[in-house]
Order: C-alpha cells, then sequence, then structure tokens
C-alpha cells in the first residue's frame, strides 16, 4: 500500500525519472532515490538509505566554496 506522500512524490517526479534523472529528497532521517526503473519490471526504482549522522552544514560550508 502507498501513503499519500509517497504517492504524490510518485506523480510529481515521474516525467523526470522516465526521461532518466535521479531526483534525492532529503529527510530528517533519511534520503530517498528516485531512479529510472528497467521497463519490464518496474518504471521507476524508490531506495532509502538511513543517515547515520547529521551535520548542520550546507554543501558550500562543508567544502569551503567561498562566493
Amino acid at each position: 500500500m502507498i501513503n499519500k506522500t509517497l504517492e504524490t512524490v510518485i506523480k510529481q517526479y515521474s516525467d523526470t525519472v522516465n526521461e532518466g534523472n535521479d531526483i534525492v529528497i532529503g529527510l530528517l532521517d533519511g534520503v530517498i532515490f528516485l531512479e529510472k526503473g528497467e521497463l519490464t519490471n518496474s518504471p521507476m526504482l524508490i531506495k532509502i538509505e538511513p543517515i547515520d549522522k547529521k551535520i548542520d552544514m550546507t554543501i558550500k560550508e562543508f567544502f569551503a566554496v567561498n562566493e
């Protein structure tokens, strides 16, 4: 069974994923990866990974990128 949130995400990103673009969605305790699946089995793969450690920094801060 798919809950309403997952159903909304699938509808919102299905065209983008079907074009071959991966989508990464960050949650408080994990990350969801939406990837193009095999046409014979599934049009979209949904992978879920828990976060081992959360660091309160931006990507620019983490890599010390100066603007």
